[in-house]
């Protein structure tokens, strides 16, 4: 048997990037604000993963 192995990666980038400047609509303050509770970005990063799933594969449950 191979003995499990574990790598790093660092990523290093370079070069331009076009900044997006025009939204539509206001932005919705209260959910901004909302990210100052600690846990809040992981929390909507994961919802965001779930949706995106599910999107792509609809097989997919909402919740794991």
């Amino acid at each position: 048997m191979w003995a499990a192995a574990i790598a790093s990666s660092l990523l290093r980038t370079r070069g331009y990037y076009e900044h997006v400047r025009e939204y539509d609509g206001l932005p919705d303050m209260a959910e901004l604000y909302a990210f100052r509770k600690p846990g809040q970005f992981i929390g909507f990063s994961r919802e965001k993963y779930r949706e995106t799933m599910q999107n792509l594969n609809p097989a997919v449950t909402a919740k794991r």
